[in-house]
C-alpha cells in the first residue's frame, strides 16, 4: 500500500504482535538514481525494530538493480524481493508485464 506501510506503521506492528518478517514499499529502482533519489529513497528507512526486514525493489533496467542491490545490501536490509516490470501502468511504454515476454532477453 502506497504510502501507506511505511516505518512508522511496521513499528506499531512491532509492538502489537511482530511477524516474522518485515516487508518496505515497493522502490522504484530507476527513481533510486534520479534527481528524485532523496524523495524515493526516504521509504527506505528501518530501525532495528522492524528487523528482519526485506526490501521491495521495481523496475526495467537491469543495470539499475544490479546498482540498487549493492547499495541496499550496503543499507543492512536483510533480503531483496525484486520485482521486474512492475506496475501495470507502464504497460506500453517500457514494455513492461506481458509484453517483456516477447522479449526473453529482457527477463
Amino acid at each position: 500500500m502506497e504510502d501507506v506501510t511505511d516505518t512508522v506503521l511496521r513499528r506499531v506492528i512491532a509492538r502489537c504482535g511482530k511477524p516474522a518478517v518485515f516487508f518496505t514499499e515497493f522502490t522504484n529502482v530507476e527513481g533510486m538514481f534520479s534527481k528524485g533519489e532523496r524523495l524515493v529513497t526516504q521509504r527506505l528507512r528501518y530501525t532495528e525494530e522492524e528487523r528482519p526486514l526485506v526490501v521491495q525493489i521495481w523496475g526495467t533496467r537491469p543495470e539499475n538493480f544490479f546498482k540498487a542491490a549493492k547499495k541496499l545490501i550496503d543499507m543492512g536490509f536483510d533480503g531483496i524481493d525484486l520485482k521486474k516490470d512492475f506496475p501495470q501502468f507502464q504497460v506500453g511504454l517500457y514494455k513492461s508485464r506481458s509484453a517483456a515476454l516477447c522479449q526473453p532477453s529482457t527477463l
